[in-house]
């Protein structure tokens, strides 16, 4: 009985704990490549916003002459 209960302690424990550090660790991954594919989208709309801007620009222009 005792050797059982230090089987679970001493094998499964550690590998319980490893398991949960890994999983924290795998979320904390998940949410960088969201927040990083949220900057990635914000800064192709901003360029986008930008390219529309100049067209207007140099349209205005081109109607002035």
């Amino acid at each position: 009985m005792i050797k059982f209960i230090g089987i679970i302690v001493f094998i499964f424990l550690p590998l319980l704990i490893t398991a949960l550090i890994i999983g924290r660790r795998m979320e904390g991954h998940d949410e960088r490549e969201d927040r990083d594919l949220a900057i990635r989208e914000g800064v192709k709309a901003l360029k986008l916003r930008v390219l529309n801007l100049e067209r207007i620009r140099s349209y205005r222009r081109e109607r002035r002459g």
